[in-house]
């Protein structure tokens, strides 16, 4: 797992020296002493007493739900160094499991074979790749957490209505759903309240997608089962979904009929 937002930290190490030399005093000390370098590397350097003394300073600043606006705690990009380097996908590459700006769905084993319309759900960015609530402060990247998704839905970035003029859709899009992983990772799952559908409202949320500023669990959770396609290989997608739905609901109609059919 890549990027999952503990603190501003444990992601500005792996970044290079330009991401150490926007760290505040305190995060750039504690980060020398805890051996941090410009390859990603770590070994642990420096007096207990020292990394105490340091920690400490740190600690007010730590806090990503509450400083998420500012920009060393929010860095412009969320993708490795390779990445930036290389050429966006300019389409959906479902062999590679790629969806540039979808939404997209798993099935939740036994939950989804008794609600159809329940599952799990996570959100992509320009590039294709999927991010996911887990489970208490964990965000998960490229690797959901009940399998590849069976269903998605491409939304359009031109349809971000908070965007800027010096903003592109894409650029807009990644800073809207990396500043939705930085919430999350912060909050304690609640599968029934605040949940991964709630990750993926936030993010449109904070993008005003098509105009709008209130996304719930419900409204995503309906449109994703009505609206949502299977990606190829199609057949195996649709019965990984609906299969198990299909066969539980055969025995009950056999069992009910059985019931109804026997002499009294």
């Amino acid at each position: 797992m890549y990027g999952v937002w503990v603190d501003e930290l444990t992601y500005t190490r792996g970044l290079g020296g330009k991401a150490r030399a926007a760290m505040p005093g305190p995060q750039r000390r504690m980060n020398d002493i805890r051996g941090g370098s410009t390859d990603g590397t770590s070994v642990m350097g420096g007096s207990q007493e020292e990394q105490q003394s340091i920690l400490q300073q740190a600690r007010p600043t730590m806090d990503m739900s509450r400083d998420v606006e500012q920009p060393e705690f929010h860095p412009a990009s969320h993708f490795r160094n390779s990445e930036i380097m290389s050429e966006p996908p300019s389409k959906i590459l479902p062999r590679e499991e790629r969806y540039p700006f979808c939404i997209v769905w798993s099935p939740l084993g036994p939950i989804t074979s008794c609600f159809p319309y329940v599952g799990h759900m996570g959100i992509c960015d320009s590039r294709g790749y999927i991010w996911d609530f887990q489970g208490p402060y964990a965000i998960g990247r490229d690797n959901m957490a009940f399998g590849n998704p069976t269903r998605i839905l491409q939304l359009n970035p031109e349809l971000c209505k908070g965007r800027k003029k010096d903003q592109s859709p894409a650029e807009f899009w990644d800073s809207c759903l990396h500043e939705s992983n930085c919430i999350y990772s912060r909050r304690m799952h609640n599968i029934c309240c605040d949940n991964c559908h709630s990750h993926v409202a936030v993010a449109l949320e904070k993008m005003q997608y098509a105009g709008l500023s209130h996304w719930n669990m419900i409204m995503l959770g309906a449109w994703v089962f009505f609206c949502g396609k299977f990606p190829p290989p199609v057949f195996p997608r649709f019965a990984w979904s609906c299969c198990p739905t299909i066969i539980l609901a055969l025995v009950v109609v056999f069992f009910y009929g059985l019931g109804n059919g026997s002499p009294r």
